[in-house]
């Protein structure tokens, strides 16, 4: 009887890890896939871009060691890299997208506006990728800095991401939005951060990746994810 009910303790607990990684991305996970962008896909350095995949929810688990060699097969390094040259890449599991200087008024078009919102009349690369989803997909956004704050993270911004990020609050499977570099204006970027992290769960990768909001609704932004 003892061994039967540790049996049942053991399985239960097993069960609970298998449903905590399928309801969210592994942190230590989401670290290697954002190291792999970098080292694949980045089109230089400190120089802007942006990633969205579309994957099987076990690489983004704790099984991505065992299989990473099978990750991304139809993107490859060079396919990825000619498209980028060109600002855009469009593939079966990955869409990227880097950052075009404007001539009009000196403007950039950022990688995550690329990414998320369509040429018109076309549906936007994000929903490309998010049509192409089995129930066991998952789904990672990344952009090398973070979202600007006056018109990128603002509601009321001319260019804001935030009605084209609800394409991912409406997706229910293991997701999230990345960056590596802050903001570096001068506006406190804590507000339009959170706003991000209430469409999508919110995450700084570095050389390790934190949350960047709590699991309560009111928690503050990390500073990590500021600084």
């Amino acid at each position: 009887m003892v061994c039967a009910g540790v049996c049942l303790l053991l399985c239960l607990l097993c069960s609970d890890v298998v449903l905590a990684e399928s309801n969210g991305v592994d942190i230590n996970t989401l670290r290697k896939i954002i190291d792999y962008f970098q080292a694949k896909f980045s089109p230089g350095e400190n120089k802007p871009y942006g990633v969205a995949i579309n994957v099987h929810q076990d690489y983004c688990s704790s099984k991505f060691d065992s299989i990473q060699d099978r990750f991304l097969p139809n993107d490859t390094q060079q396919a990825v890299q000619k498209g980028l040259k060109k600002s855009f890449y469009k593939g079966q599991e990955l869409m990227a997208a880097k950052t075009v200087a404007m001539k009009v008024q000196k403007l950039s078009v950022r990688a995550e506006y690329i990414l998320l919102y369509p040429p018109n009349p076309s549906k936007s690369p994000l929903q490309v990728l998010l049509d192409r989803t089995e129930p066991d997909s998952c789904v990672v956004f990344y952009t090398l800095t973070a979202p600007c704050v006056r018109t990128c993270a603002n509601v009321n911004g001319p260019y804001s991401l935030l009605p084209g990020l609800d394409l991912l609050t409406k997706y229910q499977g293991p997701k999230a939005f990345v960056f590596s570099q802050p903001w570096n204006g001068d506006e406190d970027a804590s507000g339009s951060l959170k706003e991000i992290d209430q469409h999508v769960p919110l995450y700084r990768c570095t050389h390790q990746c934190v949350a960047c909001r709590g699991s309560q609704g009111d928690d503050p932004i990390n500073k990590e994810c500021i600084n």
